[in-house]
């Protein structure tokens, strides 16, 4: 007999119900069972968590489960009118409980029944918890409570780095504690390889706020780092935001620096879809001279805008050089898009330029 399985997505993981016509006896799935982590779970059974894709469905359905015709398909479970009251915050398990329950968290709720005190690291693990940890951190009465709470995540500040939810609470203590309390932060991503956590997915975004919200002194060692390997960085998938948080949020003498080196690269860096951005970052922060020097240069090499002109990161910029270049320039690169007309029109993007031209 066929089984019928319906896939629910949703944190924290994949679920599915499994389901068929044939008596318990021969069939191990003919009573509904809710399957996580390899560890099958009787489905709407008194005292036993259920993960949040079935919470949710269950409390979309409410009462109007049994009127409606699709119905039928679902698996014979009991359906309660409201979640389970084991998801209350004030059942939470005690410290020594392992970082996984803390993904068993409702999304309801309010963050002063957690106590959070001694559980920061667990839930900074977990899509839930973070945002509690998050909202914690907001509503501290002053900011020796956000320190008390900030303070659990050292000796985990590189892990959370890397953490797709622990990045947002270590954000969130950057934005909302003094740059003096930051220096633990500081001190252990330069313990380990900085430029490695500047170039990482969730790492880079770290680095962003360190050198937002820090004094330059403090963060002179990671701005070192990353400027002395410009090319890396401006070239790398995430890197680049690290160079464009400079040029909005740095120094003078950092954003001279890497205007510098963007003008003296621009052919090379414009031929790359990442460095691209680099170049617009700096062309939107570079003053009217130096916007006239990137335009000259870029229109001295027509064959790398009609490149920039077929990708999406590249058209911004080719719309920008076009507006400012002037007569004799602005003429000559125009006839080049002409003749290439035909190349650009197979491609979304150059089909964007064609239009902004009118060829």
């Amino acid at each position: 007999s066929p089984v019928l399985r319906l896939f629910c997505f949703g944190s924290p993981g994949r679920c599915f119900w499994s389901y068929s016509t044939m008596s318990p006896a021969a069939n191990p799935y003919a009573e509904p069972r809710l399957h996580q982590g390899g560890v099958a779970r009787m489905a709407a059974r008194p005292g036993v968590p259920m993960a949040h894709p079935v919470r949710a469905l269950l409390a979309r359905l409410g009462s109007r489960a049994d009127r409606e015709e699709w119905s039928a398909f679902l698996p014979p479970m009991r359906l309660p009118q409201t979640p389970p009251a084991v998801w209350s915050f004030r059942a939470l398990p005690t410290e020594d409980t392992p970082a996984a329950s803390a993904s068993s968290m409702p999304e309801g709720g309010a963050s002063d029944t957690i106590p959070m005190k001694g559980r920061v690291w667990m839930f900074a693990q977990t899509a839930h918890g973070c945002r509690w940890v998050q909202q914690a951190l907001l509503s501290a009465v002053d900011t020796a409570e956000c320190r008390e709470l900030a303070v659990e995540l050292r000796g985990h500040v590189l892990e959370a780095s890397r953490s797709p939810h622990a990045n947002h609470v270590l954000q969130r203590c950057i934005s909302v504690l003094a740059p003096e309390d930051l220096q633990f932060v500081i001190d252990e991503l330069l313990a380990a390889e900085v430029g490695q956590v500047a170039k990482h997915k969730y790492g880079c975004r770290i680095v962003q706020r360190l050198l937002e919200r820090c004094d330059r002194q403090q963060v002179q060692s990671i701005l070192e780092t990353v400027l002395g390997d410009l090319s890396g960085f401006s070239k790398h998938p995430y890197g680049n935001f690290v160079i464009q948080n400079i040029l909005q949020h740095g120094s003078l003498e950092d954003r001279q620096r890497v205007m510098q080196f963007a003008i003296g690269r621009i052919p090379d860096l414009c031929s790359e879809r990442h460095g691209c951005i680099v170049v617009t970052a700096a062309f939107d922060s570079a003053g009217p001279e130096e916007q006239d020097l990137i335009a000259s240069l870029l229109s001295q090499h027509v064959d790398v805008l009609l490149c920039m002109a077929r990708t999406k990161q590249g058209v911004p910029l080719v719309i920008r050089i076009l507006d400012r270049l002037q007569d004799k320039a602005r003429a000559e690169v125009i006839a080049a898009f002409s003749s290439s007309a035909q190349a650009l029109a197979t491609s979304a993007h150059g089909r964007e330029v064609l239009d902004r031209l009118r060829l």
